[in-house]
């Protein structure tokens, strides 16, 4: 018998029922699109350790404005002074980053677009049903049958020929979810240049999955290896991941493999 909120929710036009999970549409990115991928947003980005010290130092900061010029990689790497103005007792981005920045963003996109649409679609799916029979993964339509079960999972975009593997050894249905929830802050959509940046999978919008699989363990260690393994295995032009598996970036080692095994295109040819 169906629930009275599932009964609501079925006619409300408000609420998404996908992969067995009810979703606000109002809260969620359902598609991405060129006109959601970067909007601005003054007040996303990722506060640095130095974040404080910077706002409170903020007169000597802003000087920067008078001796920097923006420039590509001044917009990418933005100094504090050239990417942020004060207003009231906190910093926002600034005008003329949030321009330069989007514009670059944008240019990420089309080149992406047009990197995946020359993407062979046979060759994208042999090489998933090789990772699938491979690792014994199993297909999955709905995301309670994996609720507080640890492990790996593989999301599947099938319209942009990508993939993006992650792990967790907490809960594989609120990981998969908050990847659906949570959007890259405006200042992280880049991941490398505008020529080199792989779309995060988080910057997808949720109705862009089509398909998950699932490998279920328990071993924090064998997660690790699995996931090292099978971000190997597939191709990195099918992938939506930006760095290796098996890499948390908590300590020095984890920093510097995240920097040999960055995801990097090469979008201008």
């Amino acid at each position: 018998m169906i629930s009275k909120r599932d009964f609501n929710y079925l006619y409300d036009n408000i609420h998404v029922l996908y992969f067995g999970i009810w979703l606000d549409k109002t809260k969620v990115r359902l598609n991405l699109t060129r006109d959601n991928f970067a909007q601005i947003d003054k007040e996303s980005y990722t506060k640095v350790p130095a974040h404080k010290e910077i706002l409170e130092n903020w007169d000597d900061w802003k000087k920067q404005k008078e001796t920097l010029k923006f420039n590509e990689f001044y917009t990418r790497i933005c100094p504090p002074g050239l990417k942020f103005e004060k207003e009231g007792d906190k910093l926002i981005l600034s005008d003329e980053y949030c321009k330069r920045y989007q514009d670059m963003c944008l240019q990420n996109y089309d080149l992406n677009m047009k990197f995946i649409s020359k993407l062979d679609k046979n060759k994208f799916n042999k090489a998933i049903d090789k990772a699938v029979k491979k690792y014994n993964m199993i297909e999955i339509k709905n995301l309670n049958e994996c609720q507080k079960q640890t492990g790996l999972y593989m999301t599947v975009l099938d319209n942009f020929k990508q993939v993006y593997i992650g792990q967790t050894t907490r809960d594989l249905k609120e990981r998969i979810l908050r990847h659906w929830k949570v959007k890259p802050k405006f200042d992280r959509i880049l991941f490398g240049g505008a020529n080199q940046s792989v779309i995060s999978y988080d910057s997808y919008g949720v109705l862009d999955t089509t398909r998950i699989f699932i490998i279920y363990e328990t071993d924090k260690n064998k997660i690790d290896k699995i996931e090292e393994r099978l971000v190997k295995e597939i191709p990195t032009e099918y992938q939506a991941n930006r760095i290796g598996g098996g890499i948390h970036l908590d300590s020095l080692k984890d920093l510097l493999d995240a920097v040999d095994t960055m995801n990097l295109r090469n979008l201008e040819n």
